[in-house]
């Protein structure tokens, strides 16, 4: 299955040189001339069930229906070239590498893509791989590129990802019934959400990555700060990233994992075993970011990301129960693992 990913599958390169082609062509501020404090809903999209919990949504492609992915942690959306039959492909002034070193270099402009009833016309795309490792149904998916024009709320409860437009009074947004939501105030850089979190009281910076299944937290860190290596009789596990580079990882069970003031207990959270591998470690400094939380965290948060403010919003599943069945406040907060 496609879904098993846990390292991030698309890095830039350190060095970018920009073009003029691939421009930003949509303004979630533009779309919709609202009051400025109610939130303007854009489109809503049901998540397609899935073993994995991957945000897969439906769209429509040139009036064709596909499936794409939600994902936070790609730089640029990328679409498969089966749906680029006839369209023309152009070189790009710069290149993303995929996790098997594999280069994207080429990008698209697809005349018509529908989200639900609004209309994104002529938007570009990397043209991605197929690969023998991804399901048949993932046309591409939606990054960083694109949803940074919105606001975007996940809420796993009832299966729905939500663009709003941008032109709202910053702080109120959460409008959903809830218990325990916090703002985390997050840095953009590199299209990342990137937020500050405690892992075992260690301070890290951590990428909200809706296209990871597992979190992965950085070998390095794992090394310098938390003493973390692998036994001779660790047990090891074989990952297939999207782009089907397999690489050993182990998993580490901790005892806490702090989003703000909302807490995991027992989180499992994957490694990669870089034992053998003369890889020189990194020097990990403030703006590092040492961990990818995926999909197995996720799963348990309502999220709202207002990139306008550059700011999360964050509700746990459990709270948000508890508020719409009055139950004693004292009881919600994240699922343990």
């Amino acid at each position: 299955m496609f879904f098993r990913i846990l390292s991030r599958r698309i890095n830039l390169l350190i060095t970018i040189i920009f073009f003029g082609g691939l421009s930003q062509q949509v303004n979630g501020e533009d779309i919709i001339q609202g009051e400025p404090c109610t939130l303007q809903q854009v489109a809503e999209l049901s998540i397609i069930e899935n073993s994995t919990n991957a945000l897969l949504v439906s769209v429509s492609v040139n009036n064709a229906p596909a499936i794409f992915m939600i994902d936070t942690g790609a730089f640029w959306s990328i679409i498969k070239p089966r749906l680029t039959i006839g369209l023309p492909s152009y070189r790009a002034g710069y290149q993303l590498v995929a996790a098997s070193g594999g280069k994207l270099d080429h990008y698209t402009i697809i005349p018509s893509l529908q989200l639900e009833r609004f209309l994104l016309k002529n938007k570009e795309f990397f043209v991605g791989a197929e690969s023998t490792q991804d399901d048949d149904q993932l046309a591409g998916m939606l990054g960083s590129d694109l949803l940074s024009h919105f606001d975007i709320e996940i809420d796993p409860s009832r299966s729905k990802v939500t663009l709003f437009g941008q032109r709202h009074c910053r702080g109120q947004v959460v409008y959903w019934p809830q218990t325990d939501a916090v703002r985390i105030p997050f840095k953009f850089n590199k299209n990342w959400i990137n937020i500050p979190v405690l892992l075992d009281g260690k301070p890290l910076r951590a990428i909200i990555d809706t296209g990871a299944t597992d979190s992965l937290l950085d070998a390095d860190f794992a090394e310098q700060e938390l003493n973390l290596i692998p036994n001779e009789d660790e047990e090891l596990s074989s990952s297939i990233t999207a782009d089907g580079k397999n690489i050993q990882i182990y998993r580490h069970q901790f005892e806490t994992l702090q989003i703000g003031a909302l807490k995991f207990s027992n989180p499992v959270i994957a490694i990669e075993n870089r034992k053998g591998k003369s890889q020189k470690p990194k020097r990990l400094t403030s703006n590092s970011w040492g961990l990818l939380i995926g999909m197995r965290q996720l799963k348990m948060l309502h999220l709202y990301i207002a990139y306008s403010e550059e700011a999360l919003y964050v509700s746990t599943v459990k709270g948000d129960e508890a508020a719409r069945n009055d139950v004693n406040p004292a009881h919600a907060g994240a699922h343990p693992e």
